[in-house]
């Protein structure tokens, strides 16, 4: 259930091995759904693989002008990067798209 009022953000998860294809796609549903802000935050656990995640940003969206990547620890040590959007309180209908 996304009830912004409970809990304004929703985090993403991935790695590097994972699909993340996939994840913009769930992303760009939820936005398309008008559930989601137009801004995401990428944590990354180790800064040289920001230009991969980019690339496939970029080659998913077309952009990535709308992320902002953030070297961060990471607190699962499975994964080596999150993806944070915002829980929009009401359904906007001309959000940004990804």
């Amino acid at each position: 259930d996304l009830d912004p009022a409970k809990k304004p953000r929703i985090y993403m998860r991935a790695d590097l091995h994972g699909d993340l294809k996939s994840l913009i796609e769930n992303l760009r549903s939820m936005q398309d759904q008008g559930l989601l802000d137009a801004h995401f935050k990428c944590y990354l656990r180790h800064p040289e693989m920001l230009p991969l995640i980019r690339k496939s940003i970029i080659h998913s969206c077309g952009h990535d002008d709308h992320f902002t990547y953030v070297l961060a620890d990471i607190c699962r040590s499975d994964l080596d990067m999150e993806i944070e959007g915002r829980i929009l309180a009401e359904t906007q209908s001309d959000s940004h798209e990804l």
